[in-house]
């Protein structure tokens, strides 16, 4: 009769400390997940202070561009393109490309 308690006293504490196992493990692992996601979501937020930076700086690019452009264009004019050698043409030609017949040939022929 003292060996069937003993054996009962056993199981309870096998399962009690397969319980306390487990739920250490389940501990550790969401610590290290947490750990990892916080890690990863550090390193996106200063790529993407990075990426506003870059934009900022590409985009005050193309407005100057833009001023140029707008600048560019409001100088000419026909009497300029005149002066610099260009002229209207008469007879305007276009270019085309005949289509060739292919021949496919058969492997077994």
């Amino acid at each position: 009769m003292a060996t069937s308690h003993k054996k009962k006293r056993t199981r309870a504490y096998e399962y009690s400390k397969n319980i306390t196992v487990t739920a250490l493990s389940i501990a550790f692992f969401s610590f290290v997940g947490y750990l990892y996601l916080i890690g990863i979501t550090t390193m996106l937020i200063s790529e993407r202070e990075k990426l506003v930076t870059d934009i900022r700086t590409l985009s005050s690019g193309v407005a100057e561009l833009e001023i140029k452009y707008f600048e560019t264009s409001s100088s000419l004019d026909v009497e300029s393109a005149y002066l610099l050698g260009y002229s209207e043409i008469d007879v305007v030609h276009y270019t085309y490309q005949s289509t060739v017949p292919s021949v496919a040939l058969s492997q077994y022929e």
